[in-house]
């Protein structure tokens, strides 16, 4: 896809890459503001911390809260599966950091600005487990313990509440 620059007129991009966007649509109640989903991805960015390259507010997300995209300049997803299979055995596997992109109209994350400042160990749970679904929807997750540990907890928090 890297040598198709064009259809039919129009200009070809690879979905995984972070400079895609779709058009807008005014914004409503109930959806983060330009400013407030800038606050939102520096505070998941402060929790993720070397996790993830960048966060910021997506243009392109409709239904899903977050999606992981590629920085630009590095490799794609398909390339890196590609020279992960040519990998020797016992070769080390480079570190591979996402930019995330949270969708300010989704209700999970206007909930989670919401709850950030009244109950912050819960908001950092729910910001990992963000990223995490994120990887997962990619199929980018390597190893899921620490995932299923902390949805089990935040599974238990919510059916413990009265």
């Amino acid at each position: 896809m890297d040598n198709l620059h064009a259809f039919e007129g129009k200009p070809v991009k690879s979905a995984e890459r972070a400079d895609l966007s779709v058009e807008q649509h005014q914004a409503t109640e109930g959806e983060l503001t330009q400013e407030q989903a800038e606050t939102l991805a520096k505070w998941i960015k402060e929790i993720l911390k070397e996790r993830v390259n960048n966060v910021r507010g997506s243009k392109r997300l409709v239904d899903s809260p977050a999606i992981v995209s590629e920085a630009e300049g590095g490799l794609t997803t398909s390339m890196r599966k590609v020279l992960k299979a040519m990998r020797k055995e016992g070769m080390p596997e480079p570190e591979v950091k996402y930019d995330l992109e949270i969708n300010p109209k989704h209700p999970i994350i206007v909930r989670l600005d919401q709850i950030r400042t009244a109950d912050s160990s819960l908001a950092e749970k729910v910001a990992e487990q963000i990223y995490d679904n994120a990887l997962v929807a990619a199929g980018l997750l390597e190893d899921p313990r620490a995932m299923l540990r902390r949805l089990n907890e935040l599974l238990e928090k919510v059916l413990t509440k009265p």
